[in-house]
């Protein structure tokens, strides 16, 4: 290896390790300090519990009844984490972080062996471990989505890579059966973008069709066994969860959400989840677009297709939720690391240099819902020291954006004129910067402040000192409370029974609510702990 072979080398596994770095802090520093929280993570948790218990990991339960609607993979390494570590929040969730670690790091070297920059591959990593969305439903929390994303990625990075070598088709069968066995159909993500992406290169007769026979063979191996099981042992009651409920219904009606118009995703999830960097999505993907258009080799038009393909499936299906577009934030960060770099390297068209002022204004003028008023990246805006009417009314945030835009290409130029950049170069060479500080800010305040309190959990804890045999649990449905009945059934040999309200008890101590318990008459028995809404009693039976 040459000199400068040597010293390329280095600077990309320098900026690796920092990206690795970063994404473990924000991913697992204060992980397991939030309780855990209701819906899927709480019925996850007790799911997995059941199964830690159990002597047949083949079979899923929730609160001992046959559950089906989701492939048993991540379930069987959380399990096998509880096995392992004891079952804390932090043993949980540290696939889905360890799943966003690995992430960035892959990210990083796939745009490493696409471009060999390394000031770009170090914006594909950051900006991809600075989203918003990286804290919700997925890399903090005990959820599937982030499993699903890691292996959605690793088969499209191995579709990638058979250009170069026709051997990745089997680890693109591998992985896209990890997807499956993690979240059902949504894991035949990688095989639908690929045919797409061939399909508009043509690229069909450059494929060798023993390696793909080879990729789906594997890919059966792994996905089939436990589906074929499952169906030989349960029949109906496995096609009804699997198939009926979790596929069917959710594509063709609304399951346990609401009625979300088909631009919700862009409109709503994308610009909260991925602010302040979505203002600069639509420029990224027009200048994607371009670049595939030019370079068909390229990594661009596998990463425009990866990105509209899960935009389009979730925004046609009926049921809507946040995290189903997971999927399409890798390709996001780095169609976006490669329109900051064509900007810094004036690569762009004066087209392209007026959209991209245009997103700076569209970016100034969506800071006042964004950011907490008074805190300190609300200090860092305009808004800080402009009359509060400026920022909540639809005149005055124009206004500022139009008047800071200004600012901004005046000062731009200026300095423009005292070195070799023009304003653009300029712009973008401070703008970035400060998106990525500013949003760095946001999930160290975000981690810092975690709730750390959970009722359910304190009442688990006080049951564990008092060693009951039973507990009667009145008038709270697990159906609202899944990550309390976690907390509570997780008490080293505790029976809990779910009882409706109004319910007379038939074990010595009870949990209800104040509100139910104010409507008893009489009170079913004497208080011994509680807080918030929840009562603890003693019944002397």
């Amino acid at each position: 290896m040459n000199q400068d072979a040597r010293r390329s080398s280095g600077t990309f596994i320098a900026v690796l390790v920092a990206v690795v770095v970063l994404a473990s802090f924000l991913l697992f520093w204060r992980l397991g300090s939030r309780p855990l929280t209701n819906w899927d993570e709480g019925i996850y948790a007790e799911l997995t519990r059941e199964i830690s218990h159990s002597h047949d990991w083949w079979t899923m339960t929730y609160h001992e009844k046959y559950f089906a609607e989701k492939p048993p993979l991540v379930f069987w390494l959380m399990a096998a984490g509880y096995k392992l570590f004891g079952q804390t929040e932090f043993t949980m969730r540290m696939w889905s972080a360890a799943a966003g670690v690995v992430l960035a790091g892959l990210i990083t070297w796939w745009s490493w062996l696409a471009h060999r920059r390394s000031l770009l591959v170090l914006l594909s990593g950051i900006l991809f471990v600075t989203g918003r969305f990286m804290f919700f439903h997925s890399y903090r929390t005990g959820d599937t989505d982030a499993m699903l994303v890691l292996f959605t990625t690793l088969a499209l990075f191995s579709y990638w890579r058979t250009r170069v070598n026709q051997r990745w088709w089997l680890l693109f069968g591998l992985f896209t059966g990890l997807a499956v066995m993690t979240k059902s159909i949504v894991g035949f993500l990688p095989p639908v973008i690929a045919v797409l992406d061939l399909a508009v290169s043509r690229k069909w007769k450059s494929l060798s069709w023993i390696k793909v026979g080879w990729a789906l063979l594997i890919g059966l191996i792994v996905i089939l066994p436990w589906h074929i099981v499952e169906i030989i042992r349960y029949g109906h009651a496995f096609w009804q969860q699997y198939v009926t409920v979790n596929l069917v219904e959710r594509s063709q009606d609304i399951v346990a959400g609401k009625n979300f118009p088909w631009h919700w995703y862009i409109t709503t999830v994308i610009r909260q989840h991925y602010f302040p960097y979505a203002l600069f999505l639509p420029l990224a993907l027009y200048l994607g677009i371009k670049r595939a258009w030019r370079d068909p080799l390229g990594i661009d038009r596998l990463l425009v297709i990866w990105f509209f393909t899960v935009l389009i499936i979730f925004s046609s299906a009926k049921t809507k939720f946040d995290q189903y577009i997971q999927p399409l934030y890798p390709a996001a960060a780095m169609l976006l690391a490669m329109t900051f770099m064509d900007i810094l390297k004036n690569n762009i068209s004066k087209l392209d240099r007026a959209l991209f002022l245009l997103s700076i204004g569209g970016l100034i003028f969506s800071l006042p819902p964004r950011l907490i008023h008074q805190g300190i990246l609300w200090r860092l805006t305009p808004y800080a020291w402009l009359p509060e009417s400026w920022a909540t009314t639809m005149s005055g945030k124009l206004l500022v954006s139009v008047i800071v835009l200004a600012v901004v290409m005046g000062g731009g130029y200026v300095i423009s004129r005292m070195v070799r950049w023009n304003f653009t170069q300029i712009i973008v060479a401070g703008l970035v910067p400060y998106l990525i500080l500013s949003t760095l800010a946001w999930q160290y305040s975000y981690i810092k402040h975690l709730p750390t309190k959970n009722v359910f959990k304190d009442a688990g804890a006080y049951l564990e000192k008092i060693h009951p045999a039973a507990l009667d649990v009145i008038g709270i449905p697990h159906l609202h409370e899944p990550a309390g009945y976690y907390y509570l059934k997780n008490v080293p040999g505790l029976e809990v029974r779910e009882l409706p309200a109004g319910s007379p008890p038939d074990t010595n101590f009870v949990l209800t609510t104040k509100k139910l318990l104010a409507q008893e008459a009489p009170t079913p028995g004497s208080t011994v702990w509680a807080e918030g809404e929840l009562v603890l009693l003693k019944t002397g039976l």
